[in-house]
């Protein structure tokens, strides 16, 4: 299991496969992708991932989000 972190706004409207897919679009190296039956995979290297669970914690007025995700 990883973790990744993303930053978003207070009141923020977010789905875990949104997160993933900025999270792809802001790191390199990461491929935000679906499977066969649509559930988003995250792409690092030769491994993927998908949703498991997340954790909020509050942060500098903004919301950090830890997606806690397992490979596929």
């Amino acid at each position: 299991m990883i973790q990744i972190k993303v930053t978003v706004s207070r009141g923020e409207n977010f789905t875990p496969s949104g997160l993933m897919k900025r999270y792809a679009d802001e790191t390199p190296g990461a491929e935000f992708r679906r499977s066969y039956f649509g559930n988003a995979l995250l792409q690092i290297g030769d491994k993927a991932y998908s949703y498991h669970h997340w954790s909020i914690t509050a942060e500098n007025g903004c919301d950090l989000v830890t997606l806690h995700l397992q490979e596929v």
